[in-house]
């Protein structure tokens, strides 16, 4: 199961760089030199003017993809990436909860210890 999430998770930051990708290419592209393609004929060089004439459709549904892109890797990523870094940082994490936890408690350790023996 876990290599199977982590495929979805490769495709899905594939999917964040197409869309990434093709938000760049609208912002940096320069009308003049896509209008002398359209004269050449060159293929493809129409819809790029026609993406570029509706630019602000264009870069909304790049943004969607991308954040829709970046949901599905959060969804995905947390789960998968867990399970394979935990071992290397899971005695930090106790570490780290038991430092916040005296942070919150003024650091007096008294009250860590009857609230340890609460539990």
């Amino acid at each position: 199961m876990s290599v199977l999430l982590l495929v979805l998770l490769a495709l899905l930051i594939a999917i964040n760089g197409f869309f990434v990708a093709a938000e760049f290419a609208l912002v940096r592209t320069r009308r003049g030199k896509i209008e002398q393609a359209v004269e050449e004929g060159a293929a493809g060089a129409e819809a790029v003017v026609e993406q570029l004439d509706r630019i602000d459709e264009s870069l909304s549904a790049c943004q969607i993809g991308i954040t829709m892109a970046s949901i599905g890797i959060g969804f995905l990523g947390e789960p998968s990436l867990a399970k394979l870094i935990e071992p290397a940082f899971g005695g930090l994490s106790h570490a780290a909860a038991a430092g916040a936890h005296q942070g919150k408690l003024g650091g007096d350790e008294e009250a860590v210890d009857r609230d340890q023996q609460r539990k």
